[in-house]
């Protein structure tokens, strides 16, 4: 008789409910998942990714069962029951105990992501003569997690107070669909200060281990 172990996770204390997000399947499709089980990563685990990981992830065991239907693969990510979103580095398959492992990390510990940013577009329309001109904005992203890094020496308080223009790079951890009627506004934690940006240029991240950058200017 053949040995079933696809119920066996009924049998494990201290269940956790996740939701789970595929970014292979279209609209960033999610499953609920009612038993995932926490654990801290193993020596093995750390030593594969020559400790990158070691100090900012821990691991997920998901049972197959419940997580069926989906090409898991690294940049999923998996929603804890705290509201966290945590990447996923790896997924490893493991049918002689019927679970996945996913190896998973906080992008705002890992990346340092402290500050937050509301992104708006400008609604242009036209004047008697056909010239455009703002007319307003509106909200297109708010509260997304990233960190604002001024360019060269004349950051913190000194930004933006001589006339200068200038400048910062922000990295997200989403990717922004943005163009040049896009501005973002910040407000500089540490000194209680908002900033008003206008975008000169942006690169979406290409691997899991970067984040989206784009190179703002402070509006005068």
């Amino acid at each position: 008789m053949a040995l079933d172990l696809s119920t066996d996770y009924k049998t494990v204390d201290f269940p956790e409910a996740v939701t789970l997000t595929s970014v292979a399947n279209s609209g960033n499709s999610t499953l609920a998942v009612t038993h995932a089980f926490p654990r801290a990563l193993t020596y093995k685990e750390q030593h594969a990714s020559s400790g990158t990981v070691a100090l900012v992830s821990n691991a997920y065991d998901i049972p197959m069962t419940l997580a069926t239907g989906y090409a898991w693969k690294p940049g999923d990510s998996i929603t804890d029951s705290a509201g966290n979103v945590l990447r996923v580095w790896k997924v490893d398959k493991d049918p002689t105990t019927a679970f996945y492992s996913f190896l998973v990390y906080d992008p705002k510990i890992a990346f340092d992501l402290r500050h937050t940013i509301d992104v708006y577009t400008k609604e242009m329309t036209k004047d008697a003569s056909g010239a455009a001109y703002s007319n307003g904005e509106m909200l297109l992203y708010s509260d997304i997690a990233c960190r604002v890094q001024w360019a060269g020496e004349r950051g913190g308080m000194l930004a933006g107070r001589t006339g200068d223009e200038k400048t910062a790079t922000i990295y997200c951890d989403e990717r922004l669909y943005i163009d040049h009627n896009c501005i973002v506004k910040w407000t500089d934690p540490a000194i209680n200060t908002p900033y008003v940006f206008d975008l000169e240029e942006w690169v979406m991240a290409d691997r899991i281990d970067e984040l989206m950058q784009i190179r703002a200017k402070v509006k005068p």
